[in-house]
């Protein structure tokens, strides 16, 4: 599995249920607006762009977090 898949699934782990169904969402079609992702979910605009914010900073947050020791040494 590469270090993008390990960041992608630590995130999504850590991401609320709302903001993994957003970015899931987002993923099987990237041309939806905040606007369509909120009449699909049935939450207001700005709750759609605070729980994308929230899904950006722990993507972010993953992809800064160094692999742990074992990974390092065994990199399979």
């Amino acid at each position: 599995m590469g270090k993008a898949n390990r960041i992608d699934r630590k995130a999504m782990r850590r991401m609320s249920p709302l903001a993994r169904q957003l970015i899931l969402a987002l993923r099987s079609d990237p041309s939806l607006s905040n606007e369509a992702l909120a009449m699909m979910f049935g939450i207001s605009v700005g709750r759609v762009e605070a729980a994308l914010v929230e899904a950006l900073k722990r993507l972010i947050e993953a992809d800064r977090e160094p692999d742990p020791i074992w990974r390092r040494l065994w990199p399979w």
